[in-house]
């Protein structure tokens, strides 16, 4: 009965996956988890099976929400994008809390500046983040390959850090339509042969990411827990800096239609709804 509710909650976390904005941590965190999830991906040869039970669940919750989700950012990619700034900056309350310590000079200000700098430098030399069409339509170069590993390795490790959001990631990357738009054909089998090496290859840097970056949490959070709360802040309000450049238009001035401000307001309502879940389960 155990591994029916772990299943369960696999498929919750793959639909958070899917939604940008939305940690699979931070919904792992809410279903009580978490810690669990990434003691299990550290010491993996002896928890093979939860493992397992969790990773089908969320592949199943992936297969059922990516195809709605990405036909949606590519027909109103102005009003999703600010509905996932809604989502992103709504989190943060919840990160500053988290906070230990409030000084911004010092040991608190060096992973603040360079969580922000990573996730923004990432957005910057992504080229066209923000773009839910499909990049790379099949793995034909070297440069594709790699493409698909940093993609998996970064959008993958670093939603182990709580609040982060490996799909704002991806569109930030320019690799969200390419990853979700092979994952969402999954069902159909003459796509097989074109969608499979995209899958694969992105697979693999996404296993590496969150091993490594699993094995670096465990670690970081028993050793400095107030200097990885100061980064998974800083790398927050990066990805709030970078998807609110992705919602400024070509002429370079932002798009304010009352449609994206009621959808901005949409996604922060559901972060700080998420956030009151969380407060909840913990009390």
């Amino acid at each position: 009965m155990r591994r029916i509710y772990l299943f369960l909650k696999g498929i919750l976390i793959g639909v958070a996956l899917v939604l940008p904005g939305l940690s699979g941590s931070l919904m792992a965190v809410l279903l009580g988890i978490y810690e669990d999830v990434v003691s299990w991906v550290a010491s993996f040869g002896k928890n093979v099976r939860n493992l397992l039970v969790l990773g089908v669940g969320a592949l199943v919750g992936i297969l059922l929400s990516a195809k709605v989700v990405l036909l949606l950012c590519i027909a109103y990619p102005g009003p999703c994008n600010w509905f996932f700034l809604g989502l992103v900056a709504g989190g943060i309350p919840l990160l500053i809390r988290n906070v230990k310590g409030r000084n911004f000079t010092g040991y608190g200000f060096v992973p603040l500046v360079f969580g922000f700098g990573i996730i923004f430098a990432m957005a910057v030399f992504a080229g066209t983040p923000g773009d839910f069409r499909v990049a790379i339509l099949s793995v034909r170069t070297v440069f594709d390959v790699g493409i698909l590993l940093g993609s998996g390795f970064v959008s993958c490790g670093l939603m182990m850090f709580p609040g982060v959001s490996g799909s704002v990631l991806l569109i930030l990357l320019g690799q969200y339509g390419t990853v979700y738009g092979a994952v969402s054909e999954f069902a159909d089998f003459s796509q097989w042969p074109r969608i499979l090496p995209v899958c694969v290859w992105f697979a693999i840097g996404g296993l590496l990411g969150i091993w490594l970056f699993s094995a670096l949490m465990k670690w970081a959070l028993g050793k400095f827990p107030r200097f990885v709360h100061w980064l998974i802040l800083g790398l927050t309000l990066g990805t709030c800096g970078s998807l609110l450049w992705v919602c400024v238009d070509s002429y370079g001035e932002p798009t304010f239609s009352w449609a994206c401000f009621l959808f901005f307001l949409l996604g922060f309502g559901a972060a700080r709804l998420t956030e009151r879940m969380e407060c909840k389960n913990k009390a």
